[in-house]
């Protein structure tokens, strides 16, 4: 379980986030959304750790972050990295049948689309160890056939994900939590 009790982040003279609270359920699917600005990725970025946290409690072990600055290595062979991924994380996912659900191609990762980048990142996420993973915006530029795959696969997971969004209606299948913000506050927990 992750539990935030008032957190406030401030930048300058400006509030980021004000007065956060909020309870995440071990194997659990929750969304943040709200407009541009109004502090998603900045309180990813606190449960994640990238800024210092305060007020945060956790007994999640490993905590894997995609944003949209991910960064894979560009000169390997999609399969070779997933391959090597999985002999690291011992994961038990079978490569090429996923590679073929989500339409990967075997190229250098450096020659990849942005949405083929964005794939494979999202299934090295899967691979990882970690038992949170927080996304940020993560169906942005996949195409349908694709984000239902991805669906599939965060409903098949034993993870808790915390996905920022402005699209949850891509999400209802899953049942998720959504947290509603603005102005740096929630203002609403569905």
């Amino acid at each position: 379980m992750l539990k935030i009790k008032g957190l406030n982040y401030k930048k300058g003279s400006k509030n980021i986030l004000n007065d956060i609270n909020l309870e995440i359920e071990n194997n659990s699917i929750t969304l943040l959304t709200g407009p541009n600005g109004c502090g998603k990725t900045s309180l990813l970025k606190f449960i994640c750790h990238a800024l210092k946290p305060n007020n945060i409690t956790s007994d999640f072990k490993n905590v894997f972050y995609l944003s949209d600055h991910f960064e894979l290595p560009k000169g390997r062979l999609v399969k070779e990295f997933l391959l090597k991924s999985i002999e690291i994380f011992q994961s038990g996912i079978a490569i090429d049948e996923v590679m073929a659900k989500i339409a990967l191609p075997n190229k250098k990762i450096k020659y990849l689309s942005k949405g083929n980048y964005k794939k494979l990142a999202i299934l090295y996420s899967f691979l990882t160890q970690a038992d949170l993973i927080l996304y940020d915006e993560i169906l942005d530029g996949l195409d349908h056939n694709v984000t239902k795959e991805i669906i599939k696969m965060l409903r098949s997971s034993n993870k808790t994900f915390i996905i920022v969004t402005h699209f949850p209606s891509a999400f209802r299948y899953l049942n998720p939590k959504i947290v509603k913000m603005a102005g740096g506050t929630i203002y609403e927990i569905k």
